[in-house]
């Protein structure tokens, strides 16, 4: 029977971490092989007029790396531990955080900074999302106050002019314009489960080799989720957002 390769897939041949004997690939450094094995993860032995290797079917590697990418880092001559240790240090969850500024009191903003100051994990950039009716309650001073003590260093602020429009609606635009980020984080009322729930995304995705489509907190206004799941739901119909009952709660 011949095993078909699907249109993703990773093949392992060039990786930097995968461990040959002679031409043919007998393991993966980072010991990933195992762990998708373990997962029922479906890994194909292939070869070309080079090498045998393993392609790893239906999935993609977050780990898989070639020389240039150390090369473009100026890492080409560390030591094969070294770049591992480099890699490992890079799989963290790599998110955008929304936060819906009219939600939280001004009085209270400063906890919400002090939490997303203290996570482990912080994201790569914030949001803050205002409307415009709320200037008054929101002045720039109490932004830049909350900004400063969240200690993220890159932020955008979008202001909504229109009332009606749904907070959900300004999420669709920032994840439309910021196509590029893989999760978003949006944060409405109850703050206080961010961290375990970005550690369950952290876990699930590189410890678990799993996957969620949102992880939301118990009142369900601090929702994680994959952007590529999201719009592809949007295509077939499906607002993973609205349909709270696939949600994990933690």
């Amino acid at each position: 029977m011949t095993q078909q390769i699907d249109v993703i897939h990773t093949p392992c041949k060039s990786c930097s971490f995968a461990v040959y004997d002679k031409d043919t690939q007998t393991d993966c450094y980072l010991d990933l092989i195992s762990k998708f094995r373990n997962k029922n993860i479906e890994i194909l032995e292939v070869y070309d007029e080079n090498k045998e290797f393993f392609v790893i079917n239906k999935k993609k590697c977050f780990a898989h790396k070639e020389e240039g990418y150390f090369k473009s880092r100026k890492l080409e001559n560390c030591s094969i531990e070294e770049k591992a240790s480099y890699v490992r240090e890079k799989l963290r969850l790599n998110y955008h955080l929304i936060v819906h500024l009219n939600s939280h009191k001004p009085k209270d903003l400063i906890k919400l900074a002090q939490k997303i100051s203290n996570l482990t994990i912080k994201p790569s950039l914030l949001h803050i999302v205002r409307y415009k009716e709320e200037n008054k309650s929101y002045p720039f001073k109490i932004i830049t106050k909350f900004i400063n003590s969240c200690n993220i260093q890159n932020w955008k602020i979008k202001t909504v002019l229109n009332p009606a429009t749904e907070y959900l609606d300004v999420v669709h635009e920032i994840i439309t314009e910021n196509k590029n980020c893989k999760f978003m984080l949006s944060v409405m009322e109850n703050y206080k489960d961010i961290d375990h729930i970005i550690n369950y995304a952290q876990e699930t995705i590189y410890e678990s080799l799993s996957t969620f489509i949102v992880v939301s907190n118990l009142e369900k206004n601090s929702l994680l989720f994959n952007t590529d799941v999201y719009r592809f739901g949007l295509k077939t119909g499906v607002d993973i957002l609205s349909d709270t009952e696939k949600f994990t709660i933690i």
